[in-house]
């Protein structure tokens, strides 16, 4: 089963832009979220007042009152495929864009996942760099305790440095850190 977004983009301009909507009193704008609300999560609203009144926010809610302010309302929303239900327009619109974006965004971490399975499997590692050697082998504290690990058992052992082929670093090492690497040790051609 797919998963349906839990939130729906609302530009406040262009929803109070809506002459519709602009002409709303303020109990039937606060019916219209409403059905909003619950039309994202139902995938619609019932067409029939009676259904629409078993809503637990329009319980207290006499029939007559919810007719009145349905009048207000109902130029927003039209019948649905699915016989016997109301969508908003607007609204469905919105579920569709926002189903690609989940789509894309899914399709992205897969494809994400893969080319780090395909790495992990073929072995491929990159190589630390000279400067992230450097960086990662030496300390700001002087002394014994320079580099200093923690096991597991809570005793203090010395950490060894690890070792790196710098001929391979540097081969794979990005273009822009090699130029800067041959301009600090003054080499005057630092082409590639």
């Amino acid at each position: 089963m797919k998963r349906q977004p839990t939130w729906f983009k609302l530009s406040p301009a262009d929803f109070l832009a809506d002459h519709a909507v602009e002409r709303m009193t303020m109990e039937e704008l606060g019916l219209h979220c409403y059905l909003l609300m619950r039309a994202w999560i139902d995938g619609g609203v019932p067409a029939s007042l009676a259904e629409m009144g078993r809503y637990a926010m329009l319980r207290g809610i006499s029939a007559r009152r919810l007719e009145r302010l349905w009048q207000g309302v109902k130029s927003c929303w039209v019948p649905s495929e699915d016989s016997g239900r109301l969508v908003n327009p607007a609204l469905d619109a919105e579920r569709q864009l926002a189903g690609q974006r989940c789509d894309a965004k899914s399709r992205a971490g897969k494809a994400s996942a893969d080319k780090r399975q395909r790495t992990k499997a073929g072995g491929a590692t990159r190589a630390a760099t000279r400067e992230e050697h450097v960086l990662n082998t030496t300390s700001n504290s002087a002394g014994p305790s320079s580099h200093l690990d923690v096991t597991g058992r809570g005793a203090v052992s010395p950490a060894k440095p690890a070792r790196i082929d710098h001929d391979l670093a540097r081969d794979q090492e990005p273009a822009w850190q090699r130029i800067a690497r041959m301009m600090l040790q003054g080499e005057e051609d630092a082409r590639l």
